[in-house]
This record gives structure tokens, C-alpha cells and sequence, in this order.
């Protein structure tokens, strides 16, 4: 199975995109951008932790190229990704300066770096965007009143990351035990 690291980050653009339109619904298209400019970007994640690193680097070394595949260009894929929340096109540079994507592309791994998913790797990779877009969550001055039911809705899409991530390798999520 191919898995290059921009078949992850395009999952990401998508689930920050999705979040994004979720947080314009609930505190409408001006509020949701001037939250967005107040953010609190002192603590956001500037590299990748060590122990992911050193996953992703196994994974790398792993990679088997296939004989014969398809040339695909992983800048167009991220760019379908971050246009499909055409109705909100000033959210694009969110989408794009989102820290949890930016922390990868800033990293010594090229968007086509391919990768030999295991079933620990997918796991990792879930948690970690889990845990990043909460701390970019914490990081946004939402309202009190609202936090944790504004958390619960905008949450949905990075809730199905690692099922789509699973179907994108065609590793099964379910183990034998």
C-alpha cells in the first residue's frame, strides 16, 4: 500500500477546514476571524517530538517503493484539501498556518516522503493530531459560556481521523487480541 505523508497532512487541511466552518456556525463568519487573529500562538508546536520522529524515520526507511504507480503531485491534494471550504475563502490562510500542519512541512520529511504504515504509526499519527488541534483549541479565546459544547462540535471531524487514516492504508483498526 502507498502512503505518502501528504495523504496524512491532507487529512488534516481537511478536519481544520471542517472545524473551521463548524466554529463560523456557532459564533458566526466576523467573530469566528477575530478569534482566529487574538489567537495565542506563544505555545504552538514548532517541531516534531522524538518519539514520533523516530517512527516516522522507521517508517520512512521502510518504504518500499511500487514498480509501477502513478506520478501524483502532493502540493494539488493538500490544495483540493484546504479548497473545499470554498463557502469561507479567508479561512484558507487558517487552514494553511494551522500549527499542527505546519510543525510537518517544517520538518526534515518531504510531503511525498513515503511511509510503511503500521498499525502503530496510524495510532500515533491520530493521537498526535488529536492532541494538536486541542492544544490549538485551548490556544482560542472562545467564551466561557460556550467552551465546551463550542469543543464538542467543532471536535466531530478530528474525531474520525484515524478511521480515515486506517481506510487510507487499508490497515485494518481492528487487532487480534
Amino acid at each position: 500500500m502507498t502512503f505518502q505523508l501528504s495523504t496524512y497532512l491532507k487529512l488534516l487541511l481537511e478536519c481544520q477546514g471542517e472545524s473551521l466552518v463548524l466554529l463560523a456556525g456557532i459564533l458566526g463568519e466576523e467573530r469566528t476571524l477575530r478569534v482566529l487573529e487574538d489567537r495565542d500562538d506563544e505555545n504552538d508546536p514548532t517541531e516534531l517530538g522524538p518519539e514520533l520522529f523516530a517512527l516516522i524515520e522507521k517508517a520512512a526507511a521502510d518504504y518500499e517503493p511500487p514498480i509501477l504507480g502513478e506520478d501524483t503531485n502532493p502540493l494539488d491534494d493538500l490544495e483540493r484539501a484546504a479548497d473545499k471550504i470554498y463557502r469561507f475563502p479567508h479561512f484558507q490562510f487558517y487552514i494553511w498556518s494551522y500549527p499542527g500542519y505546519r510543525k510537518w512541512v517544517e520538518s526534515e520529511f518531504g510531503l511525498d516522503e513515503g511511509l510503511k504504515p503500521t498499525d502503530d504509526m496510524i495510532e500515533r499519527l491520530a493521537d498526535d493530531g488529536l492532541t494538536e488541534f486541542h492544544a490549538w483549541y485551548r490556544s482560542l479565546k472562545i467564551p466561557a459560556a460556550i467552551e465546551d459544547s463550542c469543543l464538542q462540535v467543532i471536535s466531530r471531524p478530528w474525531k474520525k481521523l484515524k478511521h480515515d487514516l486506517f481506510r487510507s492504508t487499508g490497515l485494518s483498526p481492528f487487532r487480534v487480541v
